[in-house]
């Protein structure tokens, strides 16, 4: 499990518009895709077709796709230099696959989306923020493997 590339995205979108088929429906209603862009819609669905646990978010994916969430969304703020999130990474993938029926796993780089994390006063790394309704209802900082487990639950439970 993983991310989904751009090379990914371009093949599986040129196999779906060859085979005629329509694109998959993963519970975006009418409102979310007045919202979401063309590319932004593919993304999810390619998402859900590759059986993905997460998905990358950008500053100008943000509101669209988590303010107006119908489901809670856990939000992985991250980065490539950052030791601790490296080091939690596996149990946050394995956590987006076990509740992956119950939230939206969105992962924010923050040096390549430096806007989002700002406005939501992230400071440090790993931060994880869970949002119901456009609204941030929990936030958890740092890596410990059980304080994440127990994070996600109860809010996911809530």
């Amino acid at each position: 499990m993983g991310t989904i590339s751009e090379r990914e995205m371009a093949g599986s979108r040129d196999k779906l518009m060859n085979s005629g088929q329509e694109s998959l429906n993963i519970g975006i209603d009418a409102e979310m895709r007045a919202i979401l862009n063309q590319d932004q819609i593919e993304r999810l669905e390619l998402a859900a077709r590759h059986k993905r646990n997460y998905i990358h978010a950008s500053d100008e994916m943000f509101e669209s796709l988590v303010m107006f969430s119908k489901i809670p969304v856990l939000i992985i703020f991250w980065s490539s230099w950052c030791d601790l999130c490296d080091a939690i990474m596996p149990l946050v993938d394995k956590i987006a696959g076990d509740y992956c029926d119950k939230l939206l796993a969105v992962k924010m780089d923050v040096s390549m989306s430096p806007d989002t994390p700002k406005n939501l006063k992230v400071q440090t790394l790993p931060t994880f923020i869970y949002m119901r309704d456009g609204k941030v209802v929990g936030r958890l900082i740092g890596s410990s493997n059980a304080k994440l487990i127990k994070f996600v639950a109860d809010h996911t439970h809530a």
